[in-house]
This record gives C-alpha cells, structure tokens and sequence, in this order.
C-alpha cells in the first residue's frame, strides 16, 4: 500500500497505519463524540483494520483522525472526522477533508470545492463540497413553450394552451405563518428576561434551531415544488419555461398587516432559482416574462376584471375558472403575442400535491433516498450526525 503524507508546519498528515494512536482515537470516539459515544476498543480496531485511515499529528502526537470505507471505483464513505478543540480554528479539518478526497477518492468525485462552514443559527459545522459529476446537460428534442403563474397559495400554475397544471402547497403557507407566530411567540419571552441571563441564553439558542429547522423545511418543499413544475414541463414537450416576473411585487405596497406579512414570506425567487438550474440540467431554457394584468385580463373577451378569491369570473361575459390559471395563460400569450387575452385558457386542469404531510415522500432533489418519511421521532440519522456518503 502507498502512503500518503502530506505537511504544513508544524502539522502532518499520513496513511500510515503504523502511526495511528489506537488509545488517543478511542479516547474521543468514545467519550467525546455523539456519533460513536461508549464503541469498544476491539469494535474500533477492527474498523481501522478495514479502513482507509488519515491522522494527523503534531511533534509525533496525534491531534486528529478521519477513516473511509471505499471500493476507490464508485463508492466512498467517510466517518469519524474529528479535530481536537485545542487545534481548532486553524483549517485543519478543510485540510483533512481535502487530502482525503484529492489523494485516494479523485476517480470517485472530481472535487472542485470544499468548505467547513459554521451555521450560527443551527450551532453546527457542515461541509460545502462543490463536486463534479460529469453529467452534461440534456438535448431536449421538445418544442414546445410552457408558462408558469407563481402565486403564494397556489405554488405555480403551469401549463401550456391545452393544459394547466396546478400544483398545491397549502404546508408551506402553514409553516410560514405557524413559524412566524412561534418567533413572536419566543420573542415576547426573551424580552421580559434579563439581559446576559441563563435563561436569556437559553431562549436565544432555542430561536436559532428553530430558525434552522424552519429553513430546512421550506428549503426540502420548494425543491419537492420546483421538481413537480420540471417534470410537467417535460411531459409537455418543452423546451422552453417562462415565468411570471413577480420580482418587484411587494416594492412601495401597503396592504395591511396581514397582507403585507404574506408577501414578505413569499420566497418567489429561491423557487424560480431552483427552476431554473433544474430546467438547464433538462436542456430547458427559462425566462421571464411581465406579469402586470395577466391575473386580471379575460382570456375569453379580454376585458379586465379584478378577482376576489380564488375563482376568477368575468363580468363581461361571464368565462369562470380558476384565477392562477387566467394567470399561466396570459403569461403565456404575452410571450407568443406580446399582448395578454389573446389565447384562450387551457379545458384541462390537473392538481398536483408535491408536499403531502399524509404520504410524504423524499426526493432526489434534496439528496434523500425515495421512501416514505417519519416526521418527530425526535432522531438523528448517522448521516446528519457528520458523516457523508458520496456517489458517482
């Protein structure tokens, strides 16, 4: 076997099985982590017996350890990645993590990036790896142009002339307004608490993790929204997306309170971002396109007429349907004809529901496997505990 060092004073790093300090790691493994918290020594040897292992050391001691359990063709894992705190904070695990993927794992992953990053509102590190998987994005023989209606109940509407398809997140709106109270809620608290207190520190931690948990969740819903627009547009056909620009929606606007507040959480443009890189991998190509009146013209007579509600019916000559559908057209024949009202709205409309707390399910896009999901087992997987699988 080659080893491999690597050193930058006064640190090293080595693949030398020889040097590993089997006591030091059990040591931290074992009363230090809360990924391998009481694991028996003889439990540990055996692993590092089958493992590619990386040290790292200082005047001969050794300060740091990460192991991978690798066929070096089409699978890694990496686990037991740790630093001790007294030589923390000087880049040694991005060195550590980067030895490790550049030396023995480059045919696995082409890695262009690696980061260790502190989330302060979630007081945890995580890794930022920026990879390349040499996928290149696809020819997309289809023709066709579909146009998608953001809204903040209704997710998106999307569609072409024959067909409209809308696509249902009541949760998120839910979640948006259950977390806004809740910060309220917490932010009463902390106010009648003294300043630098125990409790005070205490409450301030208990915002943060519910600021990240309210982060991942919206984050794993508009990628689940994202996806379901993508895989309408590829089965109709596109090749092209437009969208409704709704970038300057809520400037100078006074609504009221409650209005006002559901603009605010409106996260339109992580939605059409995430479209977006989703549409190029396809071969699809997006844009936008002005979104003034469409929601308020007729398609049948082109008459404007404000809607109240969800349904939209013309006062002229009594068309009806839904309003984010008279949206996804006009939008649509603003791009084709320049003007809106001059196509006719979609006889189909279909409904889609990407995020079912009943049926949930895990998507690709958020790097999870596909299977029915547990919401508040109050557990941590062994991969949120810090360790990372990576696939070609």
């Amino acid at each position: 076997m080659i080893i491999f060092e690597r050193e930058r004073a006064p640190y090293s790093i080595s693949t030398d099985p020889a040097r590993l300090d089997l006591d030091a790691i059990h040591a931290f493994l074992a009363h230090e982590s809360y990924w391998a918290a009481g694991i028996a020594k003889n439990v540990l040897a055996r692993g590092i017996a089958h493992s590619l292992c990386f040290g790292v050391y200082r005047a001969g001691a050794q300060i740091g350890f990460a192991r991978v359990i690798s066929d070096y063709a089409t699978y890694a894992y990496l686990n037991d990645v740790y630093i001790l705190s007294p030589h923390r904070g000087q880049g040694l695990a991005s060195w550590l993590i980067e030895c490790v993927l550049g030396a023995h794992l480059r045919d696995v992953l082409r890695i262009l990036e690696v980061c260790l990053v502190y989330d302060r509102r979630a007081r945890r590190y995580t890794w930022h790896l920026v990879v390349e998987n040499g996928r290149e994005p696809k020819a997309w023989p289809g023709t066709n142009v579909v146009a998608v209606d953001l809204g903040e109940i209704h997710p998106a509407v999307v569609g072409d002339g024959q067909q409209a398809t809308s696509i249902s997140c009541r949760e998120r709106r839910h979640e948006q307004q259950g977390h806004a109270k809740r910060l309220a809620k917490l932010s009463k608290a902390l106010s009648r608490k003294q300043k630098g207190s125990r409790r005070e520190r205490r409450l301030k931690q208990a915002r943060s993790r519910m600021r990240a948990k309210h982060r991942r969740v919206m984050r794993d819903m508009e990628h689940k929204i994202s996806r379901a627009v993508i895989d309408v547009a590829v089965g109709q056909q596109a090749n092209r997306i437009v969208i409704g620009d709704v970038r300057d929606i809520a400037d100078g606007v006074k609504l009221g309170k409650q209005h006002n507040q559901q603009s605010s959480q409106w996260n339109h443009g992580q939605i059409r971002r995430y479209i977006t890189y989703k549409a190029e991998a396809e071969g699809m190509s997006v844009e936008l396109v002005e979104e003034h009146y469409t929601t308020q013209t007729c398609p049948n007579c082109s008459k404007r007429h404000k809607p109240r509600g969800r349904k939209y019916t013309c006062g002229q000559c009594g068309f009806s349907t839904h309003r984010d559908v008279v949206g996804q057209i006009n939008i649509l024949s603003r791009y084709t004809t320049g003007q809106v009202g001059c196509l006719r709205a979609p006889t189909i409309i279909k409904h889609r529901i990407p995020h079912n707390l009943r049926v949930m399910r895990r998507r690709r896009d958020t790097g999870q496997s596909v299977m029915a999901v547990a919401r508040g087992t109050g557990r941590q997987s062994r991969e949120a505990a810090g360790l990372m699988n990576f696939y070609y």
